[in-house]
């Protein structure tokens, strides 16, 4: 982070926890890809920990995670879920069925807002000015968000 002060951090907690908050909510009819328990994402969190020198703990790279995930059946247990709503959302864009997204919508619109908070300068230096996808539906809590949907996520909308 390009420099620290409370309100930044505060800002910081606020978008973490929203964010955790997001994969958590059970709410919503057809939001169901990518739901997870806060219990499983600690322990994705757990799982993914590794410990390097000096007892420094380290989230494992790309590399040591496909590993991993192709060779040892418990770990990959816990990242079923997210299989799943991938799974999921391919059902859902074959049957025209939008609201499968949310969810997605909005952990994209709050993951852009912890980008830009950690990062400003590089994130906004791009050729794409606007890094937010279309409408995050219901509920978004971004900051700025580029239009939230009127509709109820139980109404059917179109693709």
């Amino acid at each position: 982070m390009q420099f620290s002060t409370e309100r930044t951090n505060q800002k910081l907690n606020k978008i973490l926890d929203a964010i955790t908050e997001q994969f958590s909510w059970d709410r919503h009819a057809g939001e169901d890809p990518f739901m997870l328990w806060r219990g499983q994402q600690m322990a994705i969190g757990e799982v993914m920990t590794i410990e390097e020198e000096k007892e420094q703990l380290y989230c494992m790279g790309f590399a040591a995670f496909s590993k991993k995930y192709h060779t040892d059946v418990d770990f990959k247990r816990w990242f079923l879920p997210i299989e799943r709503g991938v799974n999921m959302l391919v059902d859902a864009r074959r049957r025209q069925d939008p609201i499968a997204t949310f969810r997605l919508r909005r952990l994209q619109h709050l993951l852009i807002d912890l980008v830009l908070l950690l990062e400003f300068h590089r994130a906004t230096n791009g050729p794409n000015p606007q890094l937010k996808v279309d409408a995050a539906a219901y509920e978004c809590k971004c900051e700025n968000c580029p239009g939230a949907l009127v509709s109820h996520p139980t109404e059917k909308l179109p693709v």
